[in-house]
């Protein structure tokens, strides 16, 4: 299927290491180098997992040993398709990754993110936005923005025509006006502000 273009190589070489590492669970945990479709069982699979993700040399990551067992799970499903076995033993196996809960950052991480000097433009435009949002709640793709001085060094930005404007604890309505009141360290060569 490589050869005519319908998979990347890159899908053959994932498929080839879910292949390795069930070869290498059999001898681990059952001294065999196959093992008969039909004889697959539910714990199986929990067996698979926990041998990816505690008792291997170099375990896998929950993500990664379940991304493994979810591959095993397709190539069950095929099985039966192809009517090989008569059902799928581990197809209620969960193999979703769930909710990940993402911590904030501290401030500590904030300001060296801030003060990291990075020699690509773009990335540090980036960058600033990033910081802007920390420091204001703002995330927002689209805006007409106006800005004017209020006091050196000080700047009043104007946002209008919002085509996406919310943050997680606030909702801003679309096309409406905000004010913001900035005093940033850095410049922006494109900025007409004076300072």
């Amino acid at each position: 299927m490589v050869e005519k273009k319908l998979r990347s190589p890159e899908t053959l070489k994932q498929w080839n290491a879910t292949r390795k590492k069930i070869e290498e669970f059999l001898v681990n945990q059952f001294q065999l180098k196959n093992i008969e479709l039909a004889a697959i069982e539910y714990s199986f699979a929990v067996k698979f997992y926990n041998y990816l993700t505690i008792e291997r040399e170099k375990a896998l990551g929950e993500a990664a040993a379940k991304k493994q067992v979810k591959n095993l799970k397709e190539i069950l499903t095929f099985a039966e398709t192809s009517t090989w076995v008569a059902k799928n033993p581990i197809i209620k196996f969960k193999c979703g990754g769930g909710e990940t809960d993402i911590p904030p950052l501290e401030y500590f991480e904030v300001e060296a993110i801030w003060n990291k000097k990075i020699n690509i433009q773009r990335l540090a435009e980036v960058r600033d936005a990033f910081i802007f949002q920390c420091f204001t709640g703002f995330a927002f793709q689209v805006a007409d923005i106006e800005k004017s001085v209020v006091t050196p060094g000080a700047i009043a930005l104007k946002l209008t025509n919002l085509s996406l404007f919310t943050t997680r604890d606030m909702n801003y309505k679309k096309n409406e006006e905000y004010f913001i009141i900035a005093n940033p360290g850095i410049r922006h060569p494109g900025c007409a502000c004076p300072g």
